[in-house]
C-alpha cells in the first residue's frame, strides 16, 4: 500500500483508467483526489481531456477544459489544445477542431495540424485536409506522414488526380515514405508498395492474392474504397500480407521451396482466412 499519495500517483491512476476508456472511473478518481486535498495540475487535466477523447465525451471535455482555465487558473498549453482538437476530431466536429487551432494563443505545431489532418482522413473531409496539410507541410516538409495522410483522404474520395499530384510533389521534394518493416524470428525485413526485391516475392504475392480474394468472399473485408469498410480492408490486407510473408519464410527455412516451389499456397490461404474468420467471430461475440 502506498504510504503517501501525491499528484503524480493520482495523475498516473487517472490516466490509466482514461486510456482504457473508463471515463467515469477516471473522473471519480479526479474528484476523490480533490476530496483528499490534492490540487490538480496541468498534467491532471491533460489526462482528463485525453480520457474524454477516448470515451467520445465532447461536452465533458469542454467542461473540464473550462474548469482548468477558469476555476483553477491553469493556462492551457499546446498539449491541452491538441487534446481538444483530437476530442472534436474523433467526434467528427471538424470545424470546431479547426476553430480550436485558430484560437490558440501561440502558433500551432505539427502535432495539432497532424491531429486535424488525421481527423479529416477519418471523416473524409478533403477540403479541410488540404488546409491542415498545407500548414503541416510548411512546418515539416520532409516528413512523409503528412503527404501520405492527405493522399489517403483523396484516395478514399476517389480523387485520383490529386493522389498523383501528391506523389509527384513528394518525388520533387525528395520525400520518401517510411518503409514498412516486419520482424520474424529476430530478423527485420523492409517492404515498399509493389516491392519485388524479396527472392520469393512471386510466391508471396500469389498467396496474398488468393487470401485477399477469400477474405472478401467471406465478408471479412471490402475492397470498395467508397465503403465504410475500406479502412478495414487495408488493415486486413496488411495483416494478410505479413502472414503470407511469414508462411513463405517458414517454408523457405524448412527447405520446402527447394523441391516444391508452389507447395501449399491454397492451404496456406485457407489457414490465414480461418484465423481471420475466428477473430471476426470473437469480436462479434
Amino acid at each position: 500500500m502506498m504510504q503517501e499519495k501525491n499528484e503524480v500517483s493520482w495523475n498516473s491512476i487517472i490516466a490509466a483508467y482514461g486510456s482504457h476508456g473508463h471515463l467515469e472511473e477516471s473522473l471519480a478518481l479526479f474528484h476523490k483526489m480533490l476530496q483528499d486535498g490534492i490540487q490538480p495540475d496541468n498534467v491532471t487535466f491533460l489526462t482528463i481531456l485525453s480520457a474524454c477523447g477516448h470515451a467520445g465525451q465532447v461536452d465533458k471535455g469542454i467542461q473540464y477544459f473550462r474548469c482548468m482555465t477558469e476555476e483553477y487558473g491553469i493556462p492551457a498549453q499546446m498539449e491541452h489544445y491538441a487534446c481538444m482538437v483530437d476530442l472534436f476530431g474523433r467526434a467528427g466536429r471538424l470545424n470546431e477542431a479547426f476553430e480550436t487551432i485558430k484560437s490558440m494563443p501561440f502558433s500551432p505545431d505539427e502535432g495539432a495540424w497532424g491531429t486535424l489532418l488525421g481527423a479529416c482522413r477519418l471523416h473524409g473531409n478533403s477540403e479541410l485536409a488540404e488546409v491542415a496539410s498545407g500548414h503541416l507541410l510548411d512546418l515539416d516538409p520532409e516528413n512523409s506522414g503528412g503527404y501520405v495522410l492527405l493522399s489517403n483522404v483523396h484516395a478514399n474520395a476517389g480523387q485520383w488526380g490529386n493522389v498523383r499530384k501528391i506523389r509527384s510533389l513528394m518525388k520533387e521534394r525528395g520525400v520518401q515514405k517510411v518503409l514498412g518493416t516486419a520482424g520474424l524470428r529476430s530478423k527485420h525485413h523492409m517492404f515498399v508498395v509493389a516491392d519485388g526485391s524479396h527472392p520469393q516475392s512471386a510466391l508471396i504475392y500469389s498467396l496474398l492474392k488468393q487470401s485477399s480474394f477469400r477474405a472478401e468472399e467471406r465478408g471479412l473485408c471490402s475492397s470498395n474504397l467508397h465503403s465504410n469498410a475500406s479502412t478495414n480492408f487495408r488493415v486486413v490486407i496488411i495483416g494478410i500480407f505479413l502472414s503470407c510473408f511469414a508462411i513463405v519464410e517458414t517454408w523457405r527455412e524448412r527447405h520446402i521451396l527447394a523441391y516444391e516451389p508452389w507447395h501449399g499456397v491454397f492451404q496456406g490461404s485457407r489457414n490465414i482466412i480461418g484465423e481471420l474468420d475466428y477473430k471476426k467471430r470473437e469480436l462479434e461475440n
